[in-house]
């Protein structure tokens, strides 16, 4: 039998990335720990701009799972490289999202993972999945040098 663990959050410091950088802090994600991996299930903070760990319970954070962000006011997210999957309406009805950074780890998104987002500019180095996802579903994208 799997051993599932579900962490509310884990105690860390607040980090400011630079001036008006996003914010990253470790106590805004309910997340799952599961065969060494890192599952963000909801997003617990009220960050306009949040660079979404790389790590959390000492595993890496390798999805962001259904919903996770959905509805709320985040207005900018950096998604780090460790993440290979985003769920189903994850970023959601984030009515002011307006930029995403995604890596091009990212090789599957989940049907509507932007719904409601007519702000939203997806930034990657993928000229690969996350473009064909991106241009498939009318959601705007730029690519990063790099």
């Amino acid at each position: 039998m799997k051993r599932r663990r579900v962490y509310p959050f884990l105690l860390s410091a607040c980090l400011l990335i630079g001036p008006g950088g996003f914010v990253e802090n470790r106590d805004d994600y309910a997340y799952i720990l599961e065969d060494g991996k890192a599952t963000i299930t909801a997003y617990l903070g009220s960050d306009a701009k949040v660079l979404i760990p790389s790590m959390l319970g000492n595993m890496p954070v390798e999805a962001i799972g259904d919903g996770a962000f959905a509805g709320s006011d985040l207005r900018m997210a950096e998604i780090p490289g460790t993440v290979t999957a985003i769920g189903e309406g994850a970023f959601s009805q984030c009515e002011n999202l307006f930029s995403v950074d995604m890596p091009h780890t990212v090789q599957f998104i989940g049907e509507g993972a932007f719904h409601g987002c007519s702000l939203i500019t997806v930034w990657t180095t993928d000229i690969g999945y996350v473009a064909d996802y991106m241009s498939a579903n009318h959601i705007s994208y730029r690519f990063i040098n790099g």
